[in-house]
């Protein structure tokens, strides 16, 4: 299962043209020859952003915010780990009936922050635990891991049910294959919202094939299939078997391709605003009896 983003107007299927920016407007020009527009949010938007234990997020994290918002709500924030990239998911989430995915060890920790940064009028989440469990009405969003997901006999009237108009994927590489069940699942679930946060400092673990999944997700008009991605971008060769993935074809085409849904920040590109990390290391006796356990 692909999918597929159709024209508002014609509901023909829409593949990207062109794009561009007039004012505060940004402007989406499809095959079928119409365009869509939508404003720019700004970081004074996020000015009063204060977590329940007085915390603000710093100016790299606003800014990671409103370029999600600015990307139109489907967005891959990729910094690398330890920049906050759950505080940017729930600030774009802000205002919105969201659904997390995550791993199953994780649910209870972003229930939190959650609560943490959205405070009790806007942070109060459902952990769902199984596909007939009772869903309450009054919550901002609800929480579930992907493993739950995709054993659910009826994905699509489920999430419907939930009636969320916005998904966070955390840990966006567990949806590397293009045809498992766990994929499909997130699919089915993206196609009835409207906008999709992803989250991941390594959205690639192994070859360039396991980013399709999101990126179509994300933006199924700029890679509507796997073939045009791959012929477009990717270096690939038939070793007598199967399909064998290289490298980029063109780097600078492909990040000028996903700028506009796409941020990623390393810790000394962010600094001095986040502080850096100081590490020491020092050599003690430990002892024999020490020495021995640790053996």
């Amino acid at each position: 299962m692909i999918v597929k983003k159709s024209c508002n107007i014609c509901k023909k299927l829409a593949v990207l043209t062109r794009e561009y920016d007039i004012g505060n407007l940004h402007f989406c020009q499809y095959t079928c020859g119409h365009i869509s527009s939508k404003s720019r949010p700004r970081a004074k938007d996020f000015s009063d952003f204060t977590s329940t234990d007085g915390k603000k997020p710093f100016k790299f994290q606003v800014e990671g915010a409103v370029f999600g918002l600015n990307s139109g709500g489907r967005v891959l924030i990729a910094d690398e780990m330890g920049l906050g990239k759950t505080v940017q998911a729930y600030m774009i989430a802000a205002g919105h009936k969201f659904l997390v995915l995550c791993k199953s060890g994780l649910k209870t920790q972003l229930a939190r922050e959650a609560m943490r940064w959205l405070g009790e009028d806007k942070g109060i989440t459902q952990i769902i635990e199984s596909e007939n469990e009772f869903i309450l009405k009054g919550v901002a969003g609800y929480i579930l891991s992907w493993d739950m997901l995709w054993r659910f006999k009826d994905i699509e009237a489920f999430t419907k049910k939930l009636n969320v108009t916005l998904l966070i994927l955390d840990e966006v590489q567990h949806i590397k294959n293009s045809d498992s069940k766990r994929t499909n699942g997130v699919r089915t679930v993206a196609k009835n919202v409207d906008y999709v946060v992803a989250l991941s400092g390594t959205p690639i673990e192994n070859h360039l094939g396991e980013y399709f999944p999101i990126l179509n997700i994300l933006r199924p008009d700029k890679f509507p299939t796997k073939q045009r991605f791959e012929t477009q971008f990717i270096k690939t060769y038939w070793n007598g078997y199967n399909t064998q993935y290289g490298g980029l074809k063109d780097h600078g085409s492909f990040t000028e391709y996903t700028k506009d849904f796409i941020i990623r920040r390393r810790r000394a590109e962010v600094l001095p605003d986040l502080p850096q990390v100081s590490r020491q290391f020092l050599f003690v006796d430990i002892g024999t009896e020490v020495e021995e356990a640790y053996k």
